[in-house]
């Protein structure tokens, strides 16, 4: 039944070890192998059957090996993916913040937008007027449908002290360098 949480284990440190932004990770698959093996295991504590005993404990031995081999090819395809990916033309974004959660399960979630709506992440988000942050970033495209975002360039930092004054569209994405942009 812990099994699973390995997983959880494997994609924590996929995203501690690689210092861009994740886009697309692919932890839907380890999810799916988690809940598998976990009602598996339930099933299998619920069995009143003393049939084939020998057969369902091969199986959750095999499930448990199983966990251990996808947590570390899942670390092993990510790092491989992000050493190999491919960079995009670095172009400029707008970097959009939203938080979620409560309490101490809050999160900050960072995107970030083209000119034309689209998110450099994937995806489409209606074309912001202001934003308090201009950056110029690019996309990487590893193997496996994983991708992650490298900002290049900010137009401000990101001090706790600081006022943050909006920048316009036709200041964030012209040929204005980001560092004279509005402080």
């Amino acid at each position: 039944m812990l099994s699973p949480l390995l997983l959880i284990l494997a994609w924590i440190v996929v995203q501690m070890s690689i210092r861009d932004q994740i886009g697309q990770d692919n932890k839907a698959y380890l999810f799916a192998c988690g809940f598998g093996v976990a009602a598996l295991a339930l099933h299998q504590m619920t069995s009143r059957s003393l049939r084939l005993v020998w057969a369902r404990r091969a199986l959750l031995v095999a499930a448990i090996v199983a966990t251990f081999s996808v947590a570390i090819g899942y670390v092993f395809i990510a790092a491989t993916s992000w050493r190999n990916a491919v960079a995009s033309a670095p172009e400029r974004t707008y970097e959009l913040y939203r938080s979620t959660g409560r309490g101490r399960m809050r999160a900050t979630e960072v995107t970030h937008q083209r000119a034309n709506g689209t998110l450099l992440e994937g995806g489409y988000r209606a074309p912001v007027r202001y934003a308090y942050a201009c950056t110029l970033a690019q996309r990487l495209t590893g193997d496996y449908g994983f991708t992650w975002v490298r900002v290049l360039e900010r137009s401000r930092s990101r001090a706790r002290t600081e006022l943050y004054w909006p920048i316009r569209r036709e200041e964030c994405f012209s040929e204005t360098p980001l560092s004279s942009l509005p402080r």
